[in-house]
């Protein structure tokens, strides 16, 4: 897989086209290389300008499934 480098300032169109192309996908979450979640729905990538941070937002879609996870990345630089 080619890397990209994409400015900061470039994050928000980058993160609103990237979500619209993969929203509701199933996904795994892998963090510090241990299993956090494993075929829950990626609803979003949100970049907090004000904190500097990026949130990670998988989980259920349904009312009666409604179990989330929000992972934030602090301060990326990439």
């Amino acid at each position: 897989m080619k890397k990209e480098r994409i400015l900061k300032k470039d994050w928000p169109e980058f993160l609103k086209k990237f979500n619209a192309e993969h929203q509701f996908r199933p996904v795994c979450v892998l963090v510090g290389g241990h299993e956090v979640c494993r075929d829950m729905p990626f609803l979003g990538l949100v970049y907090e300008a004000k904190k500097k941070d990026v949130e990670v937002i998988v989980g259920g879609v349904d009312v009666e499934h409604t179990e989330h996870l929000v992972h934030t990345l602090r301060s990326p630089r990439a």
